[in-house]
């Protein structure tokens, strides 16, 4: 497939009678089109228009997705820990999950101690989020982690500076975790989760 060849096209006509397949393909086109541009003018995070309904869990995975996709292209000037903690709070459906955040002083309690010595090199505080669901916030089934370090310019005196600016991927793992409990919270699903 040459990627150098560019198609166009104002209208794609699918028939298919099978629901499920045709969720899968309206689902991958919509996904595909994604396209994080939120500080250019007149930019749309996408153009394909479908007349094809989704159901509500490809629906509460696509925004999955895209708020996961968020995440990882946000500058550090934006996505820091406490704004990834402010921005995660306000992104899940509180009637099916809570979340604690532990700071400085508990991480401390807690023997989080290389943590602490990571965040050393910034001038933010870092931060430590729990979701659970409300179901069962003791016992889980599933257990989702995902490291979270917010990439700043703390570090970039002692790194090589070739690729240093894809260092702000580094909380790519915290913010697979946090678009798994958004998608979780809405779908509510009949298992006991926590992240």
């Amino acid at each position: 497939f040459d990627q150098s060849i560019k198609y166009h096209s104002t209208e794609i006509i699918i028939d298919c009678s099978n629901k499920p397949l045709m969720e899968d393909i309206v689902f991958g086109f919509i996904q595909k089109d994604y396209i994080y541009s939120v500080y250019k003018t007149g930019s749309k995070n996408n153009r394909y228009k479908s007349s094809f309904k989704l159901s509500k869990n490809h629906n509460q995975l696509l925004k999955s997705i895209a708020y996961l996709k968020q995440l990882v292209s946000e500058p550090s000037n934006i996505i820091y820990p406490e704004s990834f903690v402010n921005l995660a709070q306000k992104n899940f459906n509180k009637k099916n999950m809570n979340t604690k955040v532990l700071k400085e002083d508990k991480l401390k309690n807690i023997g989080l101690n290389c943590l602490l010595a990571v965040g050393q090199g910034s001038a933010r505080k870092p931060r430590v989020m729990e979701f659970y669901n409300k179901k069962s916030p003791k016992n889980v089934d599933i257990l989702f982690v995902g490291k979270g370090v917010c990439f700043d310019s703390g570090g970039i005196s002692i790194k090589p500076s070739a690729g240093m600016e894809d260092m702000k991927w580094d909380m790519g793992g915290a913010a697979v975790t946090a678009a798994i409990m958004k998608y979780f919270s809405e779908i509510n699903p009949n298992i006991s989760y926590a992240g």
